[in-house]
C-alpha cells in the first residue's frame, strides 16, 4: 500500500509528471540519435560495456 500511496502523490504532482515527460523525451531522443545517427558508436559503446549487440 505504501508504494500506491507514493504513486499517487507523485501522479498527483503535474510539474513532476512534466518534468518526467520532458525526460522521457530528452531519453528517447539520444536512443534515437545512438540507433540512427551514429550506429558505430553505438556498437562501440556496446563492446566497452561487454553487453555486445542486444
Amino acid at each position: 500500500m505504501k508504494i500506491a500511496a507514493a504513486a499517487a502523490r507523485l501522479r498527483a504532482d503535474p510539474l513532476l509528471v512534466a518534468a518526467l515527460q520532458l525526460r522521457f523525451a530528452d531519453l528517447e531522443t539520444a536512443i534515437l540519435n545512438l540507433e540512427q545517427g551514429t550506429p558505430g558508436l553505438l556498437e562501440n559503446l556496446r563492446a566497452i560495456s561487454g553487453r555486445g549487440a542486444p
